[in-house]
């Protein structure tokens, strides 16, 4: 599993926000907390997720797949992924 991580760790950037909010510990709050998802085309992080996904069901714990054409509010994004505050129907 360290192999997995540590693959995430170089070639996947950690998002600089997970809210929309400026307030200052305003991201602890989990009614402000963005969920942050796979692009599309971000095919080497995705199957590398579905790694990990596979590696962590072997070892009992529970794992759902999540897909969306309408994530929410876009606070983060980069060529990989995004972090969006989700709409009240957003899928999580």
């Amino acid at each position: 599993m360290e192999g997995i991580l540590a693959w995430f760790r170089v070639r996947l950037p950690i998002p600089e926000r997970f809210n929309k909010s400026t307030s200052k510990g305003a991201w602890r709050s989990q009614a402000t907390a963005g969920l942050s998802w796979f692009k599309e085309d971000a095919k080497p992080a995705i199957e590398k997720a579905f790694e990990l996904v596979s590696l962590l069901a072997d070892y009992g714990y529970p794992i759902e797949v999540l897909w969306t054409e309408r994530p929410g509010f876009v606070v983060y994004e980069d060529e990989q992924q995004i972090v969006a505050e989700p709409f009240y129907d957003t899928p999580g």
